[in-house]
């Protein structure tokens, strides 16, 4: 039988423990995660049901929006003990960490802050950096391995957004649905307050089931 790990978000973020729930509460709001779940549920259970890159992408928003003091290794303390060669990581952050920090230790050591005034291109901002280092940071417990060059959840979620506000509405429907299942996983969603009601209507299913359901209608629609 495999254990379910016990750690939390708290276990990961010590800051969250200190932190007013009225305060992280808008920046980790979920519709399918209960209240207050940073400190209760395991995070192996949130990774199931939100994702890796919306929770990669709260972080990150956390670390510059409310601790841009802390260096991003005291807010997550694992990264200290996480190496990284920069060319593990994707373009267009690789380039960005080779032309300002130079190397991911200065990076963990340099505080959101500091971040911001590393003069970056327009294609790549500190947030863009920043969610890089919280991917990395809960990637293990993800349980996924580094097969390919570590993406910015960040820029994923402005990817999605992107494409969601160029698709037409002459698109064909299982498009949208297509468009609205990367929202969806990615948190990339605009109006997902909108849809919290009828999320919770439906049973659960994992990011795995939902995305074997929309390559099925893919399929079907192709075929």
């Amino acid at each position: 039988m495999n254990a379910v790990s016990p750690i939390c978000l708290t276990d990961l973020v010590p800051a969250l423990r200190w932190s007013d729930p009225a305060m992280v509460g808008p920046v980790l709001w979920h519709a399918r995660l209960v209240e207050g779940w940073w400190s209760s549920l395991p995070l192996p259970r949130v990774l199931d049901i939100a994702g890796a890159t919306w929770l990669s992408h709260s972080l990150a928003r956390l670390a510059a929006e409310q601790w841009s003091h802390l260096e991003l290794g005291d807010f997550l303390p694992c990264l200290r003990a996480t190496q990284v060669d920069l060319d593990e990581i994707a373009e267009p952050v690789r380039g960005a960490l080779l032309a300002t920090a130079g190397s991911w230790e200065r990076l963990v050591s340099a505080t959101p802050a500091a971040i911001s005034s590393w003069g970056l291109p327009e294609s790549c901002g500190p947030l863009d950096l920043i969610s890089t280092a919280t991917w990395r940071a809960i990637q293990p417990l993800a349980g996924e391995q580094a097969r390919v060059p570590t993406p910015s959840p960040a820029l994923m979620v402005e990817a999605v957004r992107t494409l969601a506000n160029w698709l037409p509405q002459s698109a064909p429907e299982h498009v949208h649905h297509a468009m609205a299942y990367l929202g969806a996983a990615t948190g990339a969603a605009p109006n997902a307050e909108d849809t919290a009601g009828s999320e919770e209507a439906q049973p659960h299913q994992s990011p795995a089931t939902r995305a074997i359901r929309t390559l099925r209608a893919l399929r079907a629609n192709r075929d």
